[in-house]
């Protein structure tokens, strides 16, 4: 160990030496840079390709593939886990997290000259011909509403009376200030007039933001009548239900004006044991419980690759706002502080990230001495520890890409309850790279 402070019990060392070990273990995870998971049994493979048109070569970046899990899971193509898939490039692993599979919308909502009518429930049911898509004499700038807990790439819409009449809809999203057309739209359900249940894509805007729709908080888009000419037959459905429909991979580097070609291989015996995480710019939020306080006993450890682009305590690899701040402070330079009756800040600022692979970051707690331990040739530096008030703050985890992806997040509180989020099917099924809210019910937690 390096970086050890004089005159500290060891014993801390060794308490994050063995959380270090146990986490390992437990998780089956290897540590190796790169592996080679044999992909022999493999019944299916997709070419995903990404080109480089920017004016400066790109390192450490995440890339979103356009693809439909739910639609491989229907037909079959892989397990509903996914847990049966890997992307490789040149027969090496890349860090991957499919889409999620489809997920309810959050909010439904029918705009008929101005005025609101809430389809919520009825959306979220397969009972049929309750959520009237448009209304009975539509107007231009008639619409209806789609509210999604995430941003979304994809729509499924269960038709069940095919509209009959001459219009046309524009797909729009919400920018934070006005309401703008989606690009790459490819509407199947040639706007409510296809029967059946039926497909919308659209390219994920970078601005989307969230508005409120009939007291819903939500991305929205719309369906909005752009033109009108005459209706004979009202458009209605039932279920409605979104994906994120982007599988996401880590790019180590791309060159100017260079293709770089990964594959996606599906079916087969499985041969992954979790998928890892991307959580983007917001991370993941668990809302404040008592069982997760720290008081002067606990342990927090992220597993991932680390990012320096993203500096300061706004960018989190694990943070509650007045206790416990663990972030990237320089190039290199992983800082801890943790605030009680007093304060310890520990840093740690050398920390090299090699070509491929995940780092190892822990922070913990004796009651006596405070460690962090960081592996990547960081080492460990130890202060005092701090007896920590209850407050009433969130957790945030891996956000404002502190980490290209995370392998694991785990926290081991003082009263002996733990957290343990881990890229299996329990959580990954209705979960996203930005959402916690599927994360509830593994957690036992309310979540944002």
């Amino acid at each position: 160990m390096q970086n050890l402070a004089p005159n500290k019990n060891v014993s801390i060392a060794n308490r994050v030496l063995l959380i270090m070990a146990v986490l390992l273990l437990s998780s089956g995870i290897t540590h190796t840079a790169i592996a080679q998971t044999s992909v022999t049994d493999a019944l299916y493979s997709l070419a995903l390709n990404i080109t480089n048109t920017t004016a400066s070569q790109k390192d450490d970046i995440q890339v979103p593939f356009t693809l439909s899990t739910a639609s491989l899971i229907d037909d079959g193509f892989i397990t509903s886990d996914a847990l049966n898939t890997i992307v490789q490039k040149g027969g090496v692993d890349i860090p991957a997290m499919p889409g999620t599979n489809r997920i309810v919308v959050k909010g439904a909502a029918q705009d008929n000259g101005g005025v609101f009518t809430d389809y919520t429930p009825e959306a979220q049911s397969s009972a049929t011909n309750d959520v009237v898509l448009l209304p009975a004499v539509p107007v231009v700038d008639d619409a209806f509403y789609f509210g999604f807990d995430i941003p979304a790439g994809m729509a499924t819409v269960d038709v069940d009376q095919a509209g009959n009449g001459t219009w046309a809809i524009t797909w729009e999203y919400y920018n934070g200030s006005s309401w703008t057309a989606l690009s790459g739209v490819d509407d199947r359900t040639s706007a409510f007039s296809v029967l059946g249940r039926n497909i919308v894509t659209w390219t994920v805007p970078a601005d989307w933001s969230t508005t409120t729709i009939v007291t819903i908080s939500a991305y929205w888009v719309r369906a909005r009548v752009s033109s009108f000419t005459s209706l004979t037959t009202q458009p209605k459905g039932s279920l409605i239900q979104y994906e994120t429909g982007e599988w996401w991979s880590w790019v180590e580097t791309l060159p100017v004006d260079t293709q770089e070609q990964f594959t996606l291989f599906l079916g087969g015996s499985p041969r992954r044991i979790y998928h890892e995480m991307f959580t983007g710019s917001a991370g993941i939020v668990t809302t404040d419980a008592s069982g997760l306080e720290p008081g002067n006993t606990f342990t927090v450890a992220v597993r991932g690759r680390a990012h320096f682009d993203t500096l300061g305590s706004t960018s989190c690899y694990a943070c509650k706002a007045g206790v416990l701040a663990v972030y990237p402070k320089t190039s290199g330079q992983i800082t801890a502080t943790v605030t009680g009756a007093g304060t310890t800040t520990l840093d740690l600022s050398t920390l090299t990230i090699p070509d491929t692979g995940s780092q190892n970051i822990i922070l913990g707690s004796d009651g006596t001495n405070l460690a962090l331990w960081v592996d990547g040739g960081a080492g460990m530096v130890a202060g005092d520890a701090q007896s920590v008030t209850d407050n009433a703050n969130a957790w945030t985890w891996a956000s404002s890409d502190a980490l290209d992806y995370v392998d694991q997040l785990a926290y081991d509180a003082a009263t002996g309850d733990s957290l343990d989020i881990f890229r299996a099917y329990a959580e990954w099924n209705t979960g996203s790279s930005t959402d916690t809210a599927a994360y509830a019910t593994y957690l036992g937690l309310a979540n944002e």
